[in-house]
């Protein structure tokens, strides 16, 4: 089975910090697909489900969280993380 992969910006006035990154894994761990994500090519990829891993990427406004998913309910997820990307995680 093929990855899903999608992309979205940062586009919250705060890039990734504790609340976006509890979001997403939050949101990660509700799916039974291996989800992942990185900001560019030359940076490895990291899982969605951890709240740390998350905040350690240090995301900033801009930069482009590019996301892997891989199991039946991936594209499902890959929508999911990327809407919340788009809606600046409901702060802005």
């Amino acid at each position: 089975m093929e990855p899903v992969l999608g992309s979205a910006t940062l586009a919250n006035q705060a890039g990734m910090h504790a609340r976006p990154a509890v979001k997403i894994a939050k949101a990660a761990k509700s799916f039974n697909a291996e989800i992942s994500l990185r900001i560019d090519e030359n940076t490895g990829w990291i899982s969605a489900k951890s709240t740390n891993s998350l905040m350690k990427l240090k995301g900033r406004t801009g930069d482009v969280l590019h996301f892997r998913a891989q199991g039946e309910d991936a594209p499902k997820a890959i929508s999911t993380l990327i809407g919340m990307v788009e809606d600046k995680f409901g702060e802005d």
